[in-house]
């Protein structure tokens, strides 16, 4: 398994997952891997139920799922 691969496969993800959130004919053309960072929250982990959690759909979060599985889509990981 090659990590480097999985870390920018998981880049795509995200920005396709911000594709996604934006209104169509806005700035969906404007989101790049390189602009991705400054699109997504500075919080990347939650406290929940007495456990810090990372959020869902953040680069280091679908990566760790690309690692579980390095076929999944967006659509599998938006279940």
């Amino acid at each position: 398994m090659n990590y480097k691969l999985l870390r920018k496969q998981a880049d795509l993800l995200c920005v396709e997952w911000l594709k996604t959130m934006v209104p169509e004919g806005e700035e969906a053309d404007r989101i790049t891997v390189q602009s991705m960072p400054s699109m997504l929250p500075d919080e990347t982990h939650l406290y929940a139920g007495g456990q810090v959690r990372l959020h869902a759909m953040t680069p280091k979060w679908i990566y760790k799922q690309l690692k579980k599985n390095p076929d999944i889509t967006l659509e599998e990981l938006m279940r």
